[in-house]
């Protein structure tokens, strides 16, 4: 684990988020769309999975402040806990590290 995996797991524990949360994600953006692509670890069991779920203008995006946010705001490096919706497209999202 890289240092910026240990704080967001101190900021999930922190914030009693384990349970909830399905995986700590990297934002990809390919081909003009959002796409949410898991990269890390899944929280309650140890496999390392890749799902792709798609960020509609729908999709409610916070920061870690509570605060909403557009989906031409996520960055490349930005790392989210998604909670998903249906079919495929999130639903909400987490932003947990803004640059």
């Amino acid at each position: 684990m890289k240092g910026t995996d240990l704080i967001l797991m101190e900021y999930l524990e922190s914030n009693n988020l384990m349970a909830t949360v399905g995986a700590i994600s990297r934002i990809c953006k390919d081909t003009g769309l959002f796409t949410l692509t898991v990269e890390g670890k899944k929280l309650y069991k140890d496999e390392f999975d890749k799902i792709h779920v798609n960020i509609t203008n729908t999709t409610v995006i916070k920061n870690m402040y509570g605060e909403l946010l557009s989906p031409e705001l996520l960055k490349k490096e930005d790392y989210v806990v998604a909670t998903y919706g249906y079919m495929g497209i999130a639903s909400e999202l987490l932003i947990i590290n803004e640059q």
